[in-house]
This record gives structure tokens, C-alpha cells and sequence, in this order.
């Protein structure tokens, strides 16, 4: 079965698997009797001096893999937990994980619910969404929203209104607190770092044509007297994409998992192909294909070696331009290690508010409240605790140059690329791409972006759930309509036919009923939270 890709590549399965077994994927049943087992005869490990924080996992890894990352994690924070006096130890343990299709896996909530009728010691549970994405959505839930649903969740308002409310309080953007909130009550913690596009100069070519950093701040589209200049001096196209596709381009919030349905800047969902973003950002790129300031670098005749002069990148952490070294997809290969001019559009945010809803909580059946909200606050808070998590043992994970951190090659990939999900990214160290400050720069973001954003509303797509599918698919890479296929390489002649085209496909699919559905949930949920 075929994954797609989730947005602009951004949002990850975060995977962790523990040192101790991992628990089987064999249904409910199966699931009851691993359960029943670890609920009895508590050891030494499993009474008050010693939590058991669950992680959820999603994706594929390895045994060897998760169990390095897993041990590493524990005694690391355990260290941390001795030198400060904790007055008690934690113990990781890994549930869910990856199962051959998304429709095959038990789902988070009735895990732990199944551990929490056994009596299994549970303290802390990290969640991870649903985030292996099929074409059919199978298997898709809201994770967050269930496991409260069922009660699984200890309301975590009292924590947040006292003392050690206000410690995470001046580490947690105010936003993705308030974005943490289910029918006005929060049941766990954690921070998005907000992500805008950007663009890519080469240095090689910066310095081969005499152009300064200075005269590339801003907007790509507003250098086109410089990119007509190094078109003719380099006699080929100057700007890279890798798709004509814009939806993710536009600064409006696509609301998961639709891939067609936005935000307005009015506060409704509107299908995104219908909204002047959308037909603005088509004709500027349609209007540089045909001047040959352009191209679209996934063409399959497209077989480059190295960069353009400058090439579009939807990932970006950081509000001022900035120099550092990457690889740099040039289509169907790579240009290793590429020395890069890094600026920042502004114009262009990438609104995800909720980033899946990966969520740091409180087991409600803990018989250890007070030592698990010591544990969370820690974990929310404490940088030796959260730089472990996310990045590893400083000198053999990763180095520090000042306060820029520097991955070692060897690092196993799901701690430096999922790491952050299980603590707080806001006070860890910074790596070349994000800002020095990270809460400063989130703070700021929020700001400026997002203002409509009805933040605490989550959309259930359970009810129009094969329109979504539908409509997901005419886009879709490979089985996507010709229409589609003409936008992504901008094989377009006339914006605006091609523009009703691809909407009149959208609404056979069935677009005009999710975006009904989700204005209805949204006018619900804003009455009851009026």
C-alpha cells in the first residue's frame, strides 16, 4: 500500500520504541492478556520511587535502533533526576508502533485503556498522532481528543493555574497552550516551532554573479530584475521549485487531514483552489515560467548536479536570513553539502497549529499525581533533561559550537529527528536553522500569523471521510487527474481555465461537502465556546 506525504514534509511520525519489549500488534485481545500480565506483581521499579512514562510510537524503526535511543533516554534523565534531587527514577515504556497498514493498528486510546482497566502502573503518557498517512485514511484518528474522550487524561488546569503552572507557562508559547485545550479543559502540554518558506542562494553562484546578502532579503518575488540579469548571464531558468502545487504556499491553515480545505482570512473553510491566494500564487509562477526565470526541478527530464542560483524551501525556523551548509534536492539527485544563503519569506507561513497533537500527559489512573507533575513540569522545563531527549549525550551525540548544536553524522536518526516531540524544543539548544531564540521567535510568529485560527477547534473528518479521500486523491502524485499534474509541472497556458478545472473536479469529489462539514463543526464549536 502507497504512503503519501504528509503536507510539505514536515510533519513526522514520531517514533520511539523502548528498550523493553515492545507490545504485540494483535488487537484487543492480544492486547488485554500483555496487559494483564504487567499489571501484576509490581517490583521495586514499579512502586512510587520509580514513574513509568508511556510512549506512544509511530513508524517503522528497528528493535536495536529504539532500544538505544530508548536506554540512552533513561539514563540520561534518570542522571539529571539524581544530581537534582528528584527523590525518584523514571522508567520508559514504549506501546503501539508500526504495523503493516495504518487500518491493522490499535488504535492509542484502546491501548490505554486496556491498561488502565489492568492496573498497569501508567504515570505519564506521551502521544503521537495518527500520522501514517494512507490514501484511503484508514486507520486515522484524532489521538488527543480520544484518549480524553475516554477519560484517560488527568485535567491538567489545577497544575497550570499554580506555582509549577507559571515555571511552564514562561516556556510555552501562550498559543499552543490555548491550542492544548478541549471543550475548555487541557489535557496535556507541548510547543510547536512555527515554520515559514524560504529561499535557497547558492554561495557558489551568489559570489560567481557579485551579489550580496544584502540585496536578497525579502521576497524571491521581488528580486525579478535580479533574476532576469542572472537568467542571462547563466543562460538557464534561475529559480528552482519542486512543484507548481501552491496550496501549501499560501499562508492559509489546510485543515488536516483535508489537503484542499482552508482557513480564510475571514474565519471559514473554503476550498483552497477557489480563494484569490491560491489563483495569485498560480499566475506569478505561471507568468515566471514563461519568462524562463523558473523551473519546476521534479520534471523527470530534469537530471541536474547542483542548485539553481536560488531554490524555494517550505522549511524554515528562523526570522533573519542566515549562512550553513545542507543538501539540496536538485530534482532526482542531491547536491551534497551545498554552501547556502538561508532567507526567510515571511510571506509565506506554514499555519499548523496543532502539529498533529503530539501531547505530554498525566495517566489518569496514576497513583503517583504529585511526583508524575513534578516529572512533566521537569520535562517542560528543565534544558539538561530536554536537550537529552532531543538531541543525545553532548561530545557523543552531538557537539556544541557556542550554543549552535552540531549532529553527529552517526546519531540515530529518531532522536535527532523526532527527539522533540517528547519534551520542550523551546529551550533546547538551537541548531544552525532555527533561531538563537526559539520562544522569542514562536511568540512573534503568533503575532503575525494565524490571528483567524479558532484555536482549541479540532475538525473530526469521520463524517465526510470518503469526500476527503476523494478529494485527497486528485492531487495525489500518482494518481492525481491531468489537471493536477499540469499545475504541478506549470504546463499551463491559461490560469484561469485551469483553475476551473481542477475546482470542478474537487467538487465531483465531493469538496463542497467537507467544506460544509467542517463550517458546520466550526460554527458548533464556536457556539459552544461563546
Amino acid at each position: 500500500m502507497k504512503r503519501k506525504k504528509f503536507l510539505a514534509a514536515m510533519i513526522s511520525a514520531a517514533v520511539l520504541l523502548s528498550a523493553c519489549q515492545s507490545i504485540p500488534r494483535g488487537g484487543a485481545e492480544d492486547m488485554s492478556e500483555i496487559v494483564r500480565e504487567s499489571g501484576k506483581g509490581k517490583t521495586a521499579e514499579q512502586d512510587g520511587d520509580t514513574l513509568v512514562w508511556r510512549i506512544a510510537c509511530a513508524g517503522g524503526f528497528s528493535e536495536e535502533e529504539a532500544g538505544e535511543v530508548c536506554a540512552g533516554w533513561q539514563n540520561e534523565v534518570n542522571a539529571v533526576l539524581r544530581d537534582k534531587g528528584a527523590g525518584y527514577s523514571v522508567r520508559i515504556e514504549a506501546f503501539g508502533g508500526e504495523s503493516e497498514g495504518a487500518e491493522e493498528a490499535v488504535q492509542t486510546a484502546d491501548e490505554l485503556e486496556n491498561l488502565k482497566k489492568s492496573g498497569a502502573q501508567t504515570d505519564l503518557i506521551s502521544l503521537t498522532p495518527a500520522m501514517l498517512y494512507y490514501p484511503e485514511l484508514k486507520g486515522y484518528h484524532l489521538v488527543y481528543p480520544a484518549c480524553a474522550g475516554k477519560g484517560l487524561l488527568m485535567p491538567l488546569d489545577e497544575l497550570l493555574k499554580g506555582e509549577k503552572g507559571g515555571e511552564l507557562r514562561e516556556v510555552i508559547p501562550s498559543k499552543d497552550l490555548e491550542r492544548a485545550k478541549i471543550d475548555g479543559t487541557t489535557y496535556g502540554v507541548s510547543t510547536v516551532l512555527p515554520v515559514t518558506g524560504a529561499a535557497l542562494y547558492s554561495k557558489e553562484q551568489m559570489k560567481k554573479y557579485d551579489v550580496t546578502a544584502e540585496e536578497l532579503k525579502g521576497s524571491v518575488f521581488d528580486k525579478e530584475s535580479l533574476l532576469m540579469k542572472i537568467r542571462d548571464l547563466s543562460g538557464e531558468a534561475p529559480y528552482g521549485i519542486h512543484s507548481g502545487d501552491v496550496r501549501q504556499e499560501l499562508g492559509l491553515w489546510i485543515l488536516e487531514p483535508t489537503e484542499n480545505v482552508a482557513l480564510n482570512r475571514e474565519g471559514t473553510f473554503v476550498n483552497v483552489t477557489e480563494t484569490d491566494e491560491f489563483k495569485e500564487y498560480l499566475e506569478r509562477l505561471v507568468d515566471w515560467n514563461k519568462k524562463g526565470l523558473v523551473e519546476v526541478l521534479g520534471k523527470p527530464e530534469n537530471n541536474r548536479q547542483k542548485m539553481k542560483f536560488v531554490q524555494n524551501s517550505g522549511m524554515n525556523y528562523a526570522k533573519e536570513p542566515y549562512e550553513t551548509t545542507m543538501d539540496v534536492s536538485v530534482g532526482y539527485q542531491e547536491e551534497k553539502g551545498a554552501s547556502v544563503l538561508v532567507v526567510p519569506d515571511e510571506t509565506r507561513p506554514l499555519l499548523q497549529p496543532y502539529w498533529g497533537d503530539y501531547k505530554l500527559c498525566i495517566a489518569s489512573w496514576t497513583e503517583n499525581r504529585e511526583k508524575a507533575e513534578d516529572f512533566l513540569v521537569r520535562l517542560m522545563t528543565d534544558a539538561d533533561i530536554a536537550n537529552s531527549i532531543q538531541y543525545g549525550k553532548e561530545g557523543k551525540d552531538y557537539t556544541l559550537d557556542g550554543d549552535i548544536v552540531q549532529m553527529k553524522p552517526q546519531v540515530n536518526i529518531m532522536q535527532s529527528y523526532f527527539g522533540y516531540e517528547y519534551t520542550n524544543q523551546m529551550i533546547t539548544h538551537s541548531t544552525t536553522v532555527m533561531a538563537a531564540d526559539k520562544l522569542k521567535y514562536t511568540e512573534a510568529f503568533h503575532k503575525s500569523y494565524g490571528k483567524e485560527i479558532p484555536d482549541g477547534f479540532r475538525f473530526d473528518p469521520a463524517p465526510v471521510l470518503e469526500q476527503i479521500v476523494a478529494t485527497n486523491l486528485v492531487f495525489d502524485g500518482v494518481d492525481g487527474t491531468e489537471t493536477a499534474r499540469k499545475i504541478m509541472d506549470l504546463e499551463i497556458d491559461d490560469v484561469e481555465q485551469v483553475i476551473a478545472s481542477i475546482t470542478e473536479e474537487l467538487k465531483q469529489a465531493g469538496i463542497d461537502e467537507v467544506t460544509a462539514e467542517a463550517n458546520r463543526q466550526l460554527e458548533a464549536w464556536r457556539a459552544g465556546n461563546s
